[in-house]
Parts: C-alpha cells; structure tokens; sequence
C-alpha cells in the first residue's frame, strides 16, 4: 500500500503535464423555467436578491450571437426581478409567442396588450403544487374582476380558464354571469347545468345557489314556465333569493299582494336572525304597499 500511493500520484502528475488530461465540461446553463417557476411562487426581498445572485452570469450576458427569443427571455427575468424596466413588448419574438404557461405567467404583468391571453394560458399550467394552484386562482380571480367590472369581453376569456382549472360553483358562477351579461344565455345555461347534481340530489347552498342562477336564465331567455319551477323548488328548501326574484317579479305584473308576502318574509327572516333587513328587501316591501 506504500508504494501504490506514491505510483498514483505520479501517474496524475505526469497526466496533468503531459497534455493528456480529460477535459473539463461546462455544465449547461439552467432553463429559464426554473427562474420563472421561482417568481411564480412570488418570492420575498431576499429570496428575489438570492435569485439575482443565482442568475447574475446569465442576466448580464449580452451577446451578439444570441437569438430574439433568448434576448426577450433574458429582459423578461431582469423586469420581473425589479434591475430594471424596459420596453418587454417591443422584444417580443414574434407578435403571436406566448411562450409556456409558466413563462406566460410572469410575462403577463409586462406586457399589458397581450395580458389576457397570457393570463389565461398561465391559469392551465400543469403540474402545479396545491398552494401554487390555489395562488394562480386567486390572482386570476382578481384580474378577472377587475375586466368583468368593465364587461371587457376578456373578462370571459379569463373566466374560462378559472373554470377549467377549478371546476368549482365559485368559477361557473364567474363564467356564467360573463355569458349572460354578455348576452349568451345559451352557453350560460350550459354552464350552470354541467354544475348541478340530479334533480333529487340538488340539495345543499351550493345546488340552491345554482337554482337560483338557472332561474334568472330561464326568466331572462322568456322561459317564465321554467324559471317558476325552479323556483318553486328553491322556496320549498327556504332558499331566500327565491322571495327576492318572486317578489321583484311580482311588483313588475303590479301583483301588490305576493310581492309583499315575499319581500315581508324576507323583513321577518332578518328580524328572527337578529340582523338588520336588506336594503332591497325594505324597499321592495314599502314599494309594494304606496296606495295605487
């Protein structure tokens, strides 16, 4: 053992010198998904100051040789780290890329003319934990109620994408109510349908709730036959929204008695729970008692 030490070592000296030694290989850089995945996960001061360290080789590289995208991908990391600000649209490869869901994610904040697009594409990322997957809706949730407030027709691009992630009375309640202020009643109707369970299985707040939405459909599309029956339901589980659309239906046919039976019920409901009454329901229920 003494003397086969010594041998090694000379043998690694002597190929050290002799030219012969294997070369080193550069590791390849990181994709630029691992960077985005790392915003995503809206990181804080010191994790976003760890992250600029981590990439710094790669922010700071300019050059010449490198294609469009890659100079885009680069500006795209130095805007969402907070270095610097430029212009991200005016780099954009070419006016249709999107790039992955995850990259389109983080692009949505800096370019605004391709911003719901890009926020719908970055909703449908696969593969998301539960707390990215719940951050992701969340935020989508609120952009798409800052367009819906507007009726900006890409209120529904975003509220499709909501639905098709979550899947949840919460989305269709978004999705259908885009559709049916946008006049397609059709497709709202659909919506709510592909939510609710059985006829004899709709039970529950979240069922009612749909009934209630299924109704005004129905009264909005003239089908009164059908909204009535679903309302009936909905007044049989004491569901209260039916007093409330019952009696503002009531008021419009001049029907002064029904529409104070159910607007009062709803004035004695509160009363019973010890909460103040509904502005609405006041006013319903006085409206319908001014003499004629």
């Amino acid at each position: 053992m003494d003397l086969i030490l010594p041998y090694l070592s000379l043998l690694t000296l002597l190929g050290l010198f002799s030219g012969r030694q294997e070369p080193v290989e550069v590791p390849e850089p990181l994709p630029w998904s691992v960077l985005w995945r790392s915003l995503a996960a809206e990181p804080g001061p010191l994790e976003r100051a760890k992250l600029v360290s981590a990439w710094e080789s790669r922010l700071n590289v300019r050059a010449a040789e490198e294609g469009s995208t890659e100079r885009y991908r680069r500006q795209l990391a130095r805007n969402a780290l907070g270095l610097e600000h430029r212009d991200l649209p005016a780099l954009v490869p070419d006016p249709s890329y999107m790039g992955a869901p995850v990259e389109a994610w983080i692009a949505a904040r800096f370019r605004p003319a391709d911003r719901v697009r890009l926020v719908a594409l970055g909703i449908g990322e696969e593969g998301l934990s539960r707390d990215q997957e719940k951050r992701r809706l969340q935020r989508g949730f609120e952009i798409f109620l800052e367009l819906e407030g507007d009726f900006q027709v890409g209120a529904r691009e975003v509220a499709v994408a909501l639905h098709r992630r979550a899947h949840a009375t919460w989305s269709a309640f978004c999705l259908e109510g885009i559709q049916r202020r946008c006049g397609s009643l059709d497709l709202a109707l659909v919506t709510v349908n592909s939510m609710l369970p059985p006829l004899g299985k709709a039970q529950g707040a979240e069922a009612e709730a749909l009934l209630g939405r299924r109704a005004i459909i129905h009264a909005g599309s003239g089908h009164q036959g059908l909204a009535r029956a679903d309302l009936g339901r909905l007044l049989v589980a004491g569901f209260p929204d039916a007093h409330q659309i019952l009696g503002l239906n009531a008021l419009l046919e001049g029907d002064w008695q029904a529409s104070s039976a159910h607007f009062g019920v709803l004035l004695d409901r509160s009363r019973s729970e010890g909460k103040i009454p509904p502005p609405w329901a006041l006013r319903g229920f006085g409206v319908s008692l001014l003499p004629r």
